[in-house]
């Protein structure tokens, strides 16, 4: 039932902006039925967002709870022994662009940090349980915590240096 009513969502979308408000009440309703639906919770993230930057700054917060929800998601998953999830980078850039529509400087150039972090990780050829360090992302006000996903701000270079000297040594 959560992806039928997404895939509606995504339709609305895709008719204009006189269907987001549609759009969004579908995605709504998703999230309703499966608090854990990942691509319900992008999906709103991102309108969210779209909304925040055209309207009203005070639909950020909420975008960027949603993607630290889709983050503790993928953590849970992964700590229960699941794969990687792929949706993980697509969190992490909308969460830049989040902190940026904030106006958070500092805190949208540490999420490019770890996202670099990750990407090496993967062009490395490591999984994320591989890496040395602890990854972690600092929630926003009233947002979940996210640990375990991303290097903390002050540790992603250090470890992207490191996948990077693992990359030519090897």
């Amino acid at each position: 039932r959560p992806a039928a009513l997404y895939d509606y969502a995504a339709f609305c979308l895709r008719c204009g902006a006189e269907k987001q408000g549609r759009a969004e009440e579908l995605l709504r309703r998703a999230l309703q039925s499966d608090a854990e639906h990942t691509p319900s919770m992008l999906a709103l993230a991102a309108l969210l967002l779209h909304q925040g930057q055209a309207t009203d700054s005070l639909f950020l917060p909420e975008a960027a709870a949603l993607v630290h929800q889709v983050l503790d998601v993928s953590r849970r998953s992964q700590e229960e022994g699941g794969p990687f999830d792929p949706q993980v980078p697509l969190a992490a850039g909308l969460l830049f662009l989040i902190t940026q529509a904030q106006g958070d400087g500092a805190k949208a150039e540490d999420v490019a940090g770890a996202l670099q972090a990750l990407q090496e990780a993967e062009a490395a050829g490591l999984a994320v349980e591989e890496t040395e360090q602890p990854l972690h992302a600092q929630p926003s006000v009233g947002a979940q915590s996210s640990a375990g996903l991303f290097p903390e701000p002050s540790q992603a270079a250090s470890i992207a240096a490191s996948h990077m000297s693992a990359r030519t040594a090897g």
